[in-house]
C-alpha cells in the first residue's frame, strides 16, 4: 500500500514568477530542527554559481518576535540540499516535495486559446502551406534545344513575410540523369527579377506558382 505523505501548509510558493521553498518548510516536512537544516545548508558543497542561483538568505520573526535566518530555494536547490536525507519516509516526503513543484509548475503554465477555425479555412491550411522548400524539381527548357545532354531543374520556397505570402524561384543545370544541378541562377528577392513574387492572398500565390511550374514542364506539389 502507497503510504500518503502530507506537506506543511504552503511548502511550495510562486514567487515573482519563480517557484520557491523555504528551509523552515522542508525542516518541518522531514521533521527535523531548524538550525540543523540551517547548517546542512551552511554546509553544502556545491559551486558559488549553483548557490547563488538556488539559495537565498532571508530573514523571519519567530515566536519570541526575533529576527531569525532562513533559506528560500528552488526546486534544484531542495534536491541539492535533501540528497543527504536517507530513509523510506524521507524518500517519502522527496516525491511528495517533487510533485508539488512540478503541480505548482503546471497551475502557473499560461493557457494557451484554441482558434475556431471555419472548415474551409482548415482546409485551405491543410492543403496549401505557408511554409515550404520543393527541392530541386525535374523541368525543361523549351528554349533549350540541348536535353540530351542536360538535365534542368527548378526549385522554389514559400515564407510568410509579415502579412502576406512570397516566394522565391531558383533553376538549374546539370549533368542528364543528374538529380541536382552543378550550376543554378535566380533566387533574386527583387520583385522586377522573375523570381520572386509577393501576394496577400495565399490561394493566388499558389496560383501563380503552378503557372511557373507548367511553363517548365514541372509538377506542382499541390
Amino acid at each position: 500500500m502507497t503510504a500518503i505523505t502530507f506537506l506543511p501548509e504552503n511548502a511550495v510558493v510562486e514567487n515573482h514568477g519563480a517557484l520557491r521553498t523555504t528551509s523552515l518548510k522542508v525542516a518541518q516536512a522531514f521533521g527535523k530542527r531548524h538550525d540543523n537544516v540551517l547548517r546542512t545548508l551552511d554546509n553544502l558543497e556545491c559551486s558559488q554559481e549553483f548557490n547563488a542561483l538556488n539559495f537565498e538568505a532571508v530573514d523571519y520573526i519567530d515566536q519570541k518576535g526575533q529576527f531569525r535566518k532562513a533559506y528560500q530555494m528552488t526546486k534544484d536547490g531542495f534536491m541539492f540540499l535533501v540528497m543527504g536525507f536517507t530513509g523510506k519516509q524521507a524518500a517519502h516526503i522527496k516525491e511528495a516535495y517533487i510533485n508539488a513543484f512540478n503541480q505548482m509548475a503546471n497551475q502557473l503554465k499560461p493557457v494557451v486559446p484554441v482558434l475556431s477555425l471555419s472548415s474551409n479555412l482548415l482546409t485551405t491550411l491543410s492543403r496549401l502551406p505557408s511554409y515550404y522548400d520543393s527541392g530541386w524539381l525535374p523541368a525543361l527548357y523549351r528554349r533549350c534545344e540541348s536535353e540530351k545532354h542536360w538535365t534542368y531543374h527548378i526549385t522554389f520556397s514559400v515564407r510568410m513575410e509579415g502579412d502576406r505570402f512570397t516566394v522565391l524561384f531558383k533553376y538549374g543545370v546539370a549533368g542528364k540523369n543528374e538529380r541536382e544541378p552543378t550550376w543554378s541562377n535566380g533566387g533574386s528577392k527583387s520583385v522586377n527579377s522573375g523570381d520572386y513574387f509577393v501576394y496577400r492572398d495565399l490561394e493566388e500565390l499558389w496560383e501563380n506558382i503552378r503557372k511557373v511550374l507548367q511553363k517548365y514542364s514541372a509538377q506542382s506539389p499541390f
